[in-house]
């Protein structure tokens, strides 16, 4: 199932046409595949409509929840990214595909209307093609999530000491606690300190960032046990 998807994902991100498919099927991640056609100002006289230009594909990451597929990029590590085109401005994200097996996590935000992506030389970043022409780039950072078995949750806060100073974040709608853009250029150690703070309690914890051989790479995602 996983490399059905991931070649559906990429037929999307090439613009190949796709033939309909049956009803989408969900897979054990909970991710739903269909191609949806885009039309153009081309008609079928025969058929007396629109005639599909290329294919893009809608992935559902959660129940209720589906995201319109348009590009694909693969880390050094394998984990698969797609980018949500959002059709509005400042509604786009990318979808991470960890490789482990774990449910998908939206990772970035707030991108201008993303189709092709492609990782960055480096791998600290995704090239995104927006509209019009536009050609941006937006940096990978780092979900945690806590899983709590010894004590209870209390409205826990995460703090990221980096190179570039001490970071904050509240649990999002997801379950995790996002510190996006954390790869910049100024950040050099492959090393972080994770501060919890869990009502009256505090809890440090060591942790390495995602990296390949030589550099920084992709989304590092973190699970924190307490």
């Amino acid at each position: 199932m996983r490399r059905k998807r991931t070649l559906l994902a990429l037929a999307g991100a090439l613009g190949l046409c796709l033939p309909a498919p049956a009803p989408a099927a969900e897979d054990k991640l909970g991710i739903t595949v269909a191609p949806v056609p885009v039309y153009g100002a081309n008609t079928n006289a025969a058929a007396g409509g629109p005639t599909p230009l290329s294919m893009m594909l809608t992935v559902s990451v959660q129940p209720g929840a589906a995201i319109t597929a348009g590009g694909m990029a693969v880390d050094a590590a394998g984990n698969i990214y797609i980018s949500d085109y959002g059709f509005e401005p400042q509604a786009g994200g990318i979808v991470m595909l960890p490789n482990d097996g774990r449910a998908p996590i939206v990772v970035m935000t707030r991108l201008d209307r993303p189709s092709d992506i492609e990782m960055s030389p480096d791998g600290r970043s995704l090239v995104i093609a927006g509209p019009d022409g536009k050609v941006y780039q937006a940096y990978f950072g780092v979900s945690v999530r806590l899983h709590f078995m010894s004590e209870p949750m209390n409205d826990p806060v995460v703090f990221l000491k980096t190179d570039t100073g001490t970071l904050v974040s509240m649990l999002t709608a997801d379950g995790y606690f996002h510190f996006p853009e954390l790869l910049v250029t100024q950040q050099q150690s492959w090393t972080v300190t994770v501060v919890i703070r869990n009502g009256s309690k505090t809890v440090t914890r060591m942790a390495t960032l995602q990296h390949s051989a030589s550099d920084l790479n992709g989304q590092t995602v973190l699970d924190i046990t307490l």
